[in-house]
């Protein structure tokens, strides 16, 4: 209990901190980055790559052995430097400050260590300040490693519909990969991510006002300034588990006086989230 009252406190002071901020989401795909390296940095910030294995997981360098999103490129992280047979694998991907995330998606290429198809299970689990916040499990639906179909071999992971709810609107400083079976080898590409900070977003509006929401915090109602257009909107609670769905339109509230007392995170259909507080 005290770990999640820990990690509700944490999340309402970045919201005071960081309401207005303006998106920056951003795909790390490695090109940019020195092989070897067990530190890399996109967007401005520095993230750092460890192992709770015994394997050694950096940045490789080995031509259209990666994949970008859409094409192969030529760098990505991996454990190619240490990877044995059938002892499972695990690595983390950290902020190196602390700084809080969220993650849209990634690639993963899961392979024995002979580069066939595996047989195991991958978990991902994303973690705050050493707790963890939600966990990704996943033993089927791998990309084929040696037909490299689809995206040359890599894996998919969509974080808002791998889970069990929307995990990529929650904040996190660390993801953990872990395998089991003959997964012996990972690599990883195309890390989409944002800082957790730009949740509040402009919706593009002609009036090039900002929507945001209001009263925040608030007691009994919320309403959405700006809004121009009816938008279909979902909410969720810090635990990404939806709660409210609706639709809203100008001059429109929206009761949350059965709500439990916290931080909530509303989402439009045009693509745009908003933090609120429920007190």
């Amino acid at each position: 209990m005290k770990k999640i009252y820990s990690f509700h406190i944490l999340l309402i002071v970045m919201f005071f901190l960081n309401n207005q901020a303006v998106t920056a989401q951003s795909t790390e795909v490695f090109e940019d980055e020195t092989f070897g390296s067990t530190i890399f940095s996109d967007n401005g910030q520095s993230f750092i790559v460890s192992s709770t294995s015994t394997d050694t997981y950096a940045v490789n360098d080995d031509l259209n052995g990666g994949w970008n999103g859409t094409a192969p490129d030529s760098k990505f992280v991996d454990n190619y430097f240490s990877y044995d047979a059938n002892n499972e694998s695990s690595f983390t991907i950290t902020t190196s400050d602390g700084t809080e995330i969220i993650v849209s998606s990634l690639y993963l290429f899961l392979a024995t260590n002979t580069f066939t198809n595996p047989t195991g299970t991958l978990t991902i689990n994303g973690k705050l300040t050493g707790s963890t916040v939600f966990t990704i499990t996943k033993s089927s639906g791998f990309a084929d490693v040696v037909a490299f179909d689809p995206n040359s071999g890599y894996t998919f992971i969509d974080f808002a519909t791998e889970g069990a709810s929307d995990y990529s609107i929650l904040p996190i400083d660390e993801l953990e990969f872990i395998s089991d079976g003959d997964i012996d080898y990972m690599g990883l590409d195309a890390f989409t991510w944002d800082f957790a900070s730009t949740l509040s977003l402009n919706n593009g509006n002609s009036s090039n006002q900002t929507l945001m929401v209001y009263p925040n915090p608030a007691t009994d109602f919320i309403k959405l300034a700006n809004l121009k257009t009816a938008q279909a909107y979902e909410i969720f609670n810090v635990l990404g588990n939806k709660i409210q769905q609706g639709k809203i339109v100008e001059n429109q509230y929206i009761n949350i006086q059965d709500f439990s007392n916290g931080l909530y995170i509303m989402r439009l259909e045009n693509g745009n989230s908003f933090r609120f507080i429920k007190e």
